[in-house]
């Protein structure tokens, strides 16, 4: 349940479900070194993995997620996709 990945794009960004994710879940191959060993793969809608995030996360007034801002009058490089 930790957010180790910081995916952090907002549902907004996913709105045409174009953009799918691979999830790797992996562990050292020793207890605290080694080689990463797969234990599981899931390849996932960028849209859905948003969603799943933000009902999980979203928890008010202790923990919030916040959209961000219309940013679409700036220019492609200034545009703001990140929930915070």
């Amino acid at each position: 349940t930790e957010i180790t990945g910081r995916f952090k794009d907002s549902q907004n960004h996913f709105l045409d479900d174009h953009t799918y994710l691979a999830l790797i879940a992996w562990l050292p191959e020793f207890v605290i070194f080694g080689r990463p060993r797969i234990i599981g793969v899931s390849v996932a809608s960028g849209a859905s993995v948003a969603s799943a995030r933000d009902s999980h996360y979203h928890n008010p007034p202790d923990y919030l997620v916040l959209e961000p801002q219309d940013t679409k009058a700036r220019t492609k490089n200034l545009q703001q996709t990140n929930t915070a």
